[in-house]
């Protein structure tokens, strides 16, 4: 998510656990992403997410409808690519 808004020049803050792979933190950072480390399990970072969606777009696939369909289109350009 992190360089899809880098190539669409869209801020991007994104929550992970504290206990995330310090390299993928460091990619999200190095991709210009806001990077809040939330304590405890991941279910804390949904909580956290959902929480702050009041006054900010929540891009997870859990709640957009269309993240499947996104998922279906890179599947088909990617076989189309591979030459079916």
């Amino acid at each position: 998510m992190a360089a899809y808004g880098a190539a669409g020049a869209m801020g991007v803050k994104i929550l992970a656990p504290a206990y995330a792979s310090p390299a993928k933190i460091a990619q999200m950072r190095a991709c210009g992403a806001e990077v809040q480390l939330v304590d405890g399990p991941r279910q804390a970072c949904e909580d956290e997410a959902v929480r702050q969606s009041a006054s900010i777009f929540y891009a997870s696939h859990n709640w957009q409808p269309f993240f499947l369909e996104g998922t279906k289109s890179v599947g088909y350009e990617i076989w189309e690519d591979l030459n079916f």
